[in-house]
């Protein structure tokens, strides 16, 4: 197989990667010819066509935002996204996150939510009723797209992240209007950027620099702002909202069992000071996304006396007593 130069060049390589004729030496050589810093915008976009239509659909109605991250970062961390699209739940956006368990090891979103007692069997059979309801779902990106799985395999062995890797954010299959992307490669998040604005989706695309793939408190982030035909990229401090900068160590996080116990931490206003920051920056961003009259300073103070008064925490637990009812029943 020929590294795609085109989009139509991408669309013939993913049918022929899902068509089972390829050996898994094969896959896993082409794999190895596509780190994430070489992925392409047409490249992207190729493939993606070709999972999308194979996608797993529903009619999920009007979305507003998901919440993703590229992963691969290889250090404990904490799922910020995860608990962010909580957050902006509770506060009336409607939020359909595509999420996945962990590619390095068992503390992805998906492995947060089991551990917090959301089945994820359950989550999907009752994705498109949860988001009608409580204006939340979780989409488990494996139930999903199928057709991923004739290369899990490859991707297993060859243990590192590739362009695939990029794909997850842009094959939400409920379609939001509007998505935070962290991406841990500011080059990178260039080429995510353009991909998004293809697909007419606005976005925020950022990257810490300290590798994390969200707004970090450890230093400065890029933030890439598509809307329209328009992109713009600018930096931002925590000073610049009346946070601190914080060492590295201050935000790491752990396996999902350790990060569900932050996570119950900060929804009952008890958690990190550092985390709990981290948490309600990103989430204060998505906000301002979807609703561009929301200043980042008002959100902050939104976010953080719905915290304080137990608004997260409530809507928390009645998310997973919906999502897990019929499941308990049985």
């Amino acid at each position: 197989m020929q590294i795609p130069r085109s989009r139509e060049q991408a669309r013939q390589v993913m049918e022929y990667l899902l068509s089972g004729q390829p050996e898994l030496n094969e896959i896993v050589s082409f794999l190895q010819t596509r780190p994430v810093a070489d992925a392409q915008t047409q490249e992207l976009l190729g493939y993606r066509d070709v999972l999308w239509d194979r996608r797993r659909q529903a009619n999920f109605g009007h979305v507003d935002l998901d919440i993703v991250g590229t992963g691969g970062v290889r250090r404990p961390r904490y799922n910020v996204s995860t608990t962010a699209a909580f957050i902006v739940a509770a506060l009336r956006v409607r939020v359909a996150k595509h999420g996945n368990r962990g590619s390095v090891k068992p503390n992805g979103s998906c492995d947060l939510l089991e551990v917090l007692g959301i089945s994820l069997t359950a989550m999907t059979a009752r994705a498109v009723e949860s988001l009608a309801t409580t204006g939340l779902s979780f989409l488990f990106a494996r139930d999903w797209h199928p057709a991923f799985k004739a290369i899990a395999a490859a991707r297993a062995e060859v243990g590192y992240p590739t362009v695939f890797n990029l794909l997850g954010p842009l094959l939400n299959p409920s379609q939001p209007k509007h998505q935070l992307v962290g991406c841990g490669n500011p080059a990178v998040a260039q080429i995510i950027a353009e991909t998004l604005m293809e697909l007419e989706i606005e976005a925020l695309i950022v990257t810490g620099s300290d590798g994390l793939d969200e707004i970090t408190l450890a230093g400065a982030s890029q933030v890439i702002e598509v809307r329209g035909d328009r992109m713009s990229t600018k930096q931002i401090v925590p000073e610049y909202f009346g946070m601190e900068t914080v060492p590295e160590s201050e935000l790491v996080g752990g396996n999902a069992t350790e990060n569900a116990a932050e996570f119950l931490a900060i929804l009952s206003g008890q958690g990190r000071k550092s985390l709990v920051n981290l948490v309600i920056l990103n989430a204060a961003f998505a906000m301002s996304l979807v609703d561009k009259s929301y200043e980042i300073e008002p959100a902050i103070r939104t976010i953080r006396n719905a915290l304080i008064d137990g608004t997260i925490k409530t809507f928390f637990l009645q998310f997973r007593e919906f999502v897990m009812a019929k499941q308990l029943a049985i």
